[in-house]
């Protein structure tokens, strides 16, 4: 069988979502009075929280394999 590809020209698509959801983008770690702790920023895109492509392809990978029933991390990039 043929296999099926494609691109997406667009730049933006809004998406909602039902619950709140935060995409962590840089990680910073600390120390204070001895106590180790790290302080995640959100991924922002001109000052905007956003969701990297490679989070969405993942996750519409992850989608299309539990539907199908198989392995589809052969998607090329």
């Amino acid at each position: 069988r043929g296999t099926l590809r494609g691109e997406m020209n667009v730049a933006f698509i809004k998406l909602t979502t039902k619950t709140p959801l935060v995409v962590g983008g840089r990680l910073h770690s600390g120390e204070k009075d001895k106590k180790a702790y790290n302080i995640i920023e959100p991924f922002l895109l001109e000052d905007r929280a956003a969701i990297p492509a490679t989070s969405l392809k993942g996750m519409i990978s992850s989608v299309l394999e539990a539907a199908s029933n198989s392995a589809m991390r052969v998607l090329a990039d």
